[in-house]
């Protein structure tokens, strides 16, 4: 449960950062993708303590704090945030990838995918 709510809180700060930077002078993706990555190197600073990959962020087991963290994990690389200093996320992002469920839901495999 703390997983899941450390990353939709991530989340949230990451949406406000993207708000915050809709004026007329930062419309391109770019600006705001910018701001995210100090917020996301934060809740992910606080998400590497807490998990204990195994493989999966707590056990042998897929818990709702996989199905939080791989969206997470998707887009700090879709924005460029260096994950090295998280080895724990990598890993379970790793052990999660490859389950055919995990890559159904990846965004570029929906129907509506651009």
């Amino acid at each position: 449960q703390r997983i899941a709510l450390a990353a939709g809180e991530q989340q949230a700060v990451q949406l406000l950062y993207l708000l915050a930077d809709s004026d007329a002078h930062h419309r391109r993706i770019e600006a705001p993708a910018t701001r995210c990555k100090s917020p996301a190197r934060t809740g992910f600073d606080t998400l590497e303590t807490m998990i204990h990959p195994a493989p999966y962020a707590f056990g042998n087991e897929v818990t709702l704090a996989d199905i939080c963290l791989v969206p997470q994990v998707y887009n700090a690389r879709r924005l460029k945030v260096p994950l090295d200093r998280f080895p724990k996320l990598a890993a379970v992002d790793v052990a999660c990838a490859k389950l055919a469920a995990f890559d159904k839901a990846k965004p570029e495999n929906q129907a509506d995918a651009e």
